[in-house]
C-alpha cells in the first residue's frame, strides 16, 4: 500500500452497520422481519454514531414496520458491543454500528473479532476529525496547538486508544516528532465535553459532537484533520 493511499485511509472515520450474520441465514423465511430490530452502538448517546444510528433506525422504521431500538453498550472502544452482537442468534434482529476503530482491534487486544465475521449492509457516513480547545484556552490557533505538541507537555481527549479519534492524534503527532498524554473517554461527545470542562488541554472528535459545545462559547475549534485544505 503507497504512502498516500494509506493515509487517505486513516484520515476519514468510517462508519458501518454490520450484521451479526450473513445474509443467507435468514434469506429463505418467508416473511422478515417479523419483529423488533435491534441496532447497538458501543459509544455513549449523543455523539455521531449514536446519531446516526438513531436517524438510521427511524427510517428503517418506517420501511420495514417494524420497532427500530437503539441500544448503547459501551466499553473497550466498542468492543465489547461488537462481542455481544456477535453471540446473537444469526437472523438479522441484531445489528452492529461500528466505526473505523475495528481496523485496531487486534492490534490493540480488545477483540479477536474482525469485519470477517460479519455481514457488512453498507457504509453510512464518514467524517473528519475536529481538534478543540477549551474556549478560553491560551491555545488560540492550530500553530498555537502544534506548538504544545511538539513540547509533548498537553493532554489530549478522545473515543478510545485505538479509536477513530485517537488515530488522528498519533498521525499528527508522529509527522511533528511530538507527543502527549492521551486520554480516553466512551466516544466522541463526552471527550468533547471533557475539553469543555477543561478536564484536558484538547479534545479529538466528530465536528457534530462538539457544535453544541461550539456554539455555546465552551469550545473553540481550531481545525479539520483532512488531506486537502
Amino acid at each position: 500500500m503507497n504512502r498516500k493511499l494509506a493515509l487517505g485511509m486513516a484520515l476519514s472515520a468510517w462508519v458501518f452497520i454490520i450484521l451479526a450474520s450473513p445474509v443467507s441465514s435468514y434469506a429463505a423465511e418467508e416473511k422478515w422481519p417479523t419483529r423488533p430490530i435491534t441496532i447497538y452502538i458501543g459509544f455513549a448517546p449523543g455523539g455521531g454514531m449514536d446519531m446516526m444510528g438513531r436517524l438510521l433506525a427511524d427510517g428503517m422504521r418506517k420501511t420495514l414496520g417494524v420497532a427500530i431500538p437503539v441500544v448503547n453498550m459501551t466499553g473497550a472502544n466498542g468492543a465489547i458491543a461488537m462481542d455481544h452482537v456477535y453471540k446473537q442468534p444469526r437472523d438479522g434482529y441484531s445489528l452492529y454500528g461500528i466505526s473505523s476503530a475495528i481496523s485496531t482491534f487486534p492490534a490493540t487486544g480488545l477483540s479477536k473479532l474482525t469485519y470477517k465475521e460479519f455481514g457488512v449492509i453498507g457504509i453510512v457516513f464518514n467524517n473528519l476529525a475536529t481538534f478543540s480547545v477549551p474556549y478560553d484556552s491560551p491555545i488560540k490557533t492550530a500553530k498555537d496547538l502544534i506548538e504544545g505538541l511538539k513540547k509533548g507537555d498537553l493532554t489530549g481527549s478522545n473515543s478510545g486508544i485505538g479509536g477513530m479519534w485517537h488515530v488522528p492524534q498519533m498521525i499528527v503527532v508522529n509527522t511533528l516528532g511530538g507527543k502527549f498524554k492521551a486520554v480516553p473517554y466512551e466516544g466522541g461527545a463526552p471527550a468533547a465535553l471533557a475539553a469543555a470542562k477543561k478536564e484536558v488541554d484538547f479534545a479529538t472528535s466528530d465536528l457534530s459532537e462538539a457544535l453544541t459545545l461550539i456554539r455555546a462559547k465552551m469550545l473553540r475549534p481550531l481545525f479539520l484533520f483532512d488531506d486537502k485544505p
